[in-house]
Parts: structure tokens; C-alpha cells; sequence
């Protein structure tokens, strides 16, 4: 099995609300071949991302290849669903 990550958001309001990622490569003594690229492997949580804010994979995984921008909008979208904005005086 090849090494994963998993990131969980401070806003995310579930445990299961999480991202997984797999290195795609690994040395020949077993380590982690931190050179190759992660790939996003589909759970719950990325595919409800995915369906909801389509965007989001399109202009930062795929037109950038950008993780910490990806990662970053999946953190402004759980902000936004977990934050309730109110009007000023």
C-alpha cells in the first residue's frame, strides 16, 4: 500500500468530512518518494466538494496543479457552510 494523507479542515463539522491523498510513487527501499505527486482519492467528503464547487478541482488541480490553492478554497467552502454571516447595525 502506498503512503497516504489525511487532511481533516478546522471547519469541517464531521470527522468523515476529510481528503485523501496518495503518493502515485515509492522508492525501491520502500520510502516515500516525496518527488512524486499526490493524487486526490475519492471520499464522501471530495466528492460532495467536487458536486458542489466543480471549480474548485477544474482551475486548481487540473488548470494550476496548485494542492495548497485546492486545499485552500476547500477551506474558504467549509468556512462558508459552517459560518453564518449577519447584516450590521
Amino acid at each position: 500500500m502506498r503512503p497516504q494523507v489525511k487532511c481533516r479542515s478546522v471547519y469541517s463539522e464531521s470527522e468523515e468530512q476529510v481528503l485523501l491523498f496518495q503518493w502515485t510513487g515509492a522508492s525501491g527501499d520502500g520510502m516515500i518518494d516525496t518527488a512524486s505527486p499526490l493524487q486526490l482519492m475519492s471520499t464522501p467528503f471530495a466528492l460532495q466538494v467536487q458536486q458542489d464547487r466543480p471549480q474548485i478541482f477544474k482551475i486548481y488541480l487540473h488548470t494550476f496543479a496548485s494542492l495548497p490553492l485546492f486545499l485552500g478554497e476547500v477551506q474558504r467552502y467549509l468556512f462558508e457552510s459552517t459560518t453564518q454571516f449577519t447584516q450590521g447595525p
